[in-house]
Order: structure tokens, then C-alpha cells, then sequence
């Protein structure tokens, strides 16, 4: 939070603009007013981010007034609006900022490496095919002559850090080590959450943290869990005790199976929200215990009896090693995926 108050004092320049709202695409000069801005701030020769905050009224004076938006896009939307307009295809994220109980739209433009200057490949009012735009000062501008070259030489010239080599072999050595299981799971999705946090990839920024802290929230919207089925697995549920004959010489998955015969014993669905470490963990402690292991729980049977019989009572699931295994290996595809369609 104190980041984004640093950028409120800041004026509007080469690096930082303010708008009051949203912006909209019910016209092409609307999209094009977007179009130009990214590209504006991304071909601008500069040392740091540049920034664009939503909901923030700059007034001549210099004082600012903020006003907060009450409309958010999907930053997966200003990608689409942009990506077949332009090339090279301009590398920005758009998020949302809660300041002083208002909210702000916030398009961070990170210093990246392209092969050339970023120019318009289709025409729209306000843009022309193969011109180069840039940040004059506080506004746009159409760059020419050596304002052109020495924008071409800076892009061309930025350490190999900002280049698509370097991200291409970040992408190599991630996926070796998701799919060669080298390394656990959970460093696996640290070592790619550094890694999205420098190209601003917002998907895959959530996947990672969420997969890393768990989904304890999710697991209480209804909406939320259904867009997650690859946790959503067959438990065994009862609201009475059982206890095992000390006798019993069944292996874990036979006393599964019998369990699963008892009529006070119900097959249901749980979404299981714990972070990929505790995951880990369990995995771990099967393999110490054998690999048919059961994991045992103690919570309400509100979440699964909700009218019925044993909501108000705490009930006793049985999870099998499979539901861990599967879910482990989901995450690991899901997250190859979505190394595999970064552009």
C-alpha cells in the first residue's frame, strides 16, 4: 500500500498517468485511446515501471482527487484487446489496488526487450499502421526521426534479463523440472511464481499463490469450487464413531471398502482446499506409513448434511491416498499448461 500512495504523489510524466474511469471499447477510437497508451508507455525510454491509475482525478494545480471506480475488466481482456493490433505484442498487467476504502485500476508497464519498437498493425481512429508512439512529457506522441532510432537502439540494447532468450530458457528449465519431478511440486510453483511475477503473467500468478497458501476462501463459494473440479473428490463421510477392532488384520484399503458398505457410512463429494505442502506432507506420511494409508478427519457436518441427519453433529471423513495423488498430479499438469501457453 505504501507503493501505491508513492505513485499518487508522483506527477503525470514519461512514467505515470491518471485517468478518472474506465476505459471502454464501444468504438474503435475508444480502443484505440487504450491501444495508444499501452504502447505509448512501453516505447518510452525510461529506468523503471511506468504506471496508468484508474479512478484519479489530476488536477492543473497538482493536487489529485480520488475518486475510486466502481467497474473492473478482467486483465485477460486487455490482453485480448490489444494482442492482434500491435507488434511485438506489448508485455503489461492490469490489477486492482483498495485504497483508502475506494478501488483503483492500476496497468503496471514493466522495461522489456523487443526486437523493435511496438507499432500498430491494424488502422483505427486515432492510430496509424507503422507509427511509433511514445510518452512526450505527460502525453502521447508520435515519435520521428531520431526520436525513433534512439527508441529502437534502447529496446534493442536492454540487458539480457529483459530479452524473450532469457524467458524462453526460464521456461525450458521450469518445465525440466516440473516434468522430470526433480524437484517437489511446491518449489516448482515458487520458482514459477518468481518467474510469472517478472513477466506480469496474472494467471499464472494466482494459480501459484493460491496452490501455495491453499484454498481455505474458495472453499467456501460455491462458484469458486466449481471452477476448481480437479479438487472436488469422492470421500467417505460418517456422523457416528467408529472404532477399529485392535483384531483387524485388513489392510487400509479393504477397511475403505468395508466402510464403504455401512449404511451410516455415505460416499460424497468434498472439495479439499489444503495448500500443495500440506499435500506434500500427507504424500510423504503414506509412503512412511504404507502406501494404502487413510488420512482421518474430525470437522462439522454442516458442509456435507445440511438438512439432514448429522449436520449439527462433528462427523468423521476417510480420505484415501488416490484423492491426494490425483490431486497432486493435476496440479502438475495444470501447471505445465500454463507455462506451455505463455506467448
Amino acid at each position: 500500500m505504501e507503493e501505491f500512495k508513492k505513485l499518487l504523489d508522483k506527477p503525470e510524466s514519461t512514467i505515470i498517468d491518471f485517468k478518472q474511469t474506465q476505459y471502454k471499447f464501444d468504438s474503435d477510437k475508444k480502443t484505440a485511446d487504450f491501444i495508444k497508451d499501452i504502447i505509448s508507455f512501453t516505447n518510452t525510454i525510461r529506468s523503471e515501471s511506468a504506471y496508468i491509475i484508474l479512478g484519479v482525478r489530476a488536477n492543473e494545480d497538482g493536487s489529485k482527487e480520488l475518486l475510486g471506480i466502481s467497474e473492473h475488466i478482467d486483465d485477460s481482456i486487455f490482453q485480448e484487446k490489444i494482442k492482434d493490433k500491435v507488434s511485438p505484442k506489448p508485455t503489461f498487467l492490469y490489477y486492482t489496488v483498495i485504497f483508502e476504502n475506494k478501488s483503483f485500476g492500476v496497468f503496471e508497464i514493466p522495461i522489456h526487450r523487443y526486437a523493435e519498437p511496438i507499432a500498430p498493425v491494424v488502422k483505427l481512429k486515432g492510430l496509424e499502421v507503422g507509427k511509433i508512439y511514445f510518452r512526450r512529457g505527460s502525453s502521447n506522441s508520435e515519435a520521428i526521426g531520431r526520436e525513433i532510432i534512439l527508441i529502437n537502439n534502447w529496446l534493442t540494447n536492454l540487458p539480457d534479463h529483459y530479452s524473450v532468450t532469457n524467458k524462453n530458457n526460464r521456461i525450458s528449465t521450469l518445465l525440466l523440472d516440473i516434468t522430470s519431478k526433480r524437484k517437489p511440486l511446491s518449489e516448482c510453483l515458487a520458482d514459477t511464481l518468481g518467474f510469472a511475477n517478472d513477466i506480469f503473467n496474472n494467471e499464472l500468478q494466482s494459480f501459484c499463490k493460491d496452490e501455495l497458501t491453499g484454498h481455505q476462501e474458495k472453499s467456501k463459494n460455491k462458484s469458486a469450487r466449481s471452477k476448481m473440479k480437479y479438487r472436488i473428490k469422492d470421500v467417505l463421510v460418517t456422523p457416528y464413531e467408529f472404532e477399529i477392532n485392535p483384531y483387524y488384520r485388513g489392510s487400509p484399503t479393504q477397511f475403505y471398502n468395508d466402510l464403504k458398505k455401512n449404511e451410516h457410512v455415505h460416499d460424497v463429494k468434498m472439495f479439499i482446499p489444503d495448500s500443495i505442502t500440506k499435500i506434500e506432507d500427507m504424500i510423504n506420511g503414506f509412503d512412511r506409513k504404507g502406501n494404502n494409508s487413510l488420512a482421518t478427519y474430525s470437522m462439522s457436518g454442516s458442509q456435507f448434511f445440511p438438512k439432514g441427519m448429522g449436520k449439527d453433529k462433528t462427523v468423521t471423513v476417510f480420505i484415501d491416498r488416490q484423492v491426494y495423488d490425483n490431486i497432486y498430479s493435476s496440479v502438475r499438469q495444470k501447471l505445465i499448461n500454463l507455462i506451455m501457453a505463455i506467448e
